[in-house]
């Protein structure tokens, strides 16, 4: 039932063949690489970092787009430390320019989505918190990275996504102890409740124990890099 892929857990029992996948921030595209083989379904991933994008493996199951995500469609600015961890920052000297494209206008073009996994380094809090329930009514479930274990200021905004999205018909599961590392948003006509209760309540304690300790050393490496997270976004007719 519970699936686990490059630290995200979602419902792997909801995806078939005929299910299509979003993935923002691919990375290497290991992430959309095992979903295109496990489950054999189509998958969309966007990763606006070249170096990175260039090694995401294309197929007839995997798309790719050398793009951000972002709020609007338009520029971001990024920096990304040792290890290639993009960051979403201020414009500096250290920073790139790379297009994006917003997170609403991918729902609106793609439909019904099966599964969105969310990696973002920060910016999943801006394209949440812009999404309406409307932009979401078609999406079945969501495995998200909110990035408040690296910037604790972030859980305020992060709870109140959490809430918001549980009033647009999603049950929320954070499998994560301390923090909302990796949480889960599954739309709730397609779990009973007693399930629900079940992931929440026992499934979440057997994964936290389980963990590998890969994200709490990814905190402290980027704390002592000084990466930035906080975002510019710039229109098209803007970009400099």
């Amino acid at each position: 039932m519970i699936k686990e892929i490059c630290e995200h857990n979602f419902l792997g029992n909801l995806l078939d063949e005929n299910s299509f996948v979003l993935d923002l921030g691919g990375n290497r595209g290991e992430f959309a690489r095992r979903i295109s083989e496990d489950f054999g379904c189509k998958v969309l991933t966007f990763e606006p970092l070249r170096e990175l994008f260039e090694r995401i493996p294309a197929n007839n199951l995997v798309q790719k787009i050398n793009k951000a995500v972002g709020v609007e469609d338009g520029y971001l600015d990024l920096s990304w430390g040792r290890g290639m961890d993009i960051t979403v920052v201020e414009k500096s000297e250290s920073s790139i320019r790379v297009p994006s494209v917003a997170f609403t206008n991918i729902l609106k073009q793609n439909g019904k989505v099966d599964l969105i996994k969310i990696d973002i380094e920060g910016e999943e809090v801006q394209i949440l918190g812009a999404a309406t329930p409307d932009d979401l009514k078609d999406v079945n479930q969501m495995t998200i990275e909110f990035h408040d274990f690296l910037y604790p200021e972030l859980k305020p905004r992060v709870e109140k996504i959490k809430a918001k999205l549980e009033s647009a018909g999603f049950y929320c599961i954070p499998f994560s102890l301390t923090n909302n590392g990796d949480v889960l948003f599954v739309k709730k006509s397609l779990i009973s409740k007693t399930l629900y209760f079940y992931l929440k309540f026992i499934v979440k304690f057997f994964l936290a124990a389980k963990r590998k300790p890969g994200r709490l050393y990814r905190k402290y490496y980027r704390m002592l890099s000084g990466v930035s997270r906080k975002g510019e976004r710039k229109s098209a007719n803007d970009s400099g």
